[in-house]
């Protein structure tokens, strides 16, 4: 059985292609993993400073809540002493 050159050669550049077609898609692929890996970091960030960002409120609540305990017992007193003075 004689093998036909042209076949052969066709053959040979269809491997080719295929081979530089897959060595593309994982370039492609590498690219996109390493955006996708890029996306989770950031997003990571994020949840971290939401988490820092809610604490803060949490503190700053925590301290207008005192202070308007104080306001309110400062106002009582003074209109106590305004209240008790002729």
């Amino acid at each position: 059985m004689s093998s036909d050159p042209d076949f052969e050669r066709r053959i040979n550049n269809q491997l080719a292609t295929i081979a530089e077609n897959q060595a593309h898609f994982d370039e492609q692929m590498a690219k996109m993993l390493e955006a996708i890996a890029s996306l989770i970091q950031v997003a990571r960030m994020h949840d971290e400073q939401i988490k820092e960002n809610a604490e803060a409120i949490k503190e700053l609540r925590e301290g207008l809540r005192d202070q308007r305990e104080n306001l309110n017992a400062l106002i009582r007193v003074v209109e106590g002493h305004i209240t008790n003075h002729p």
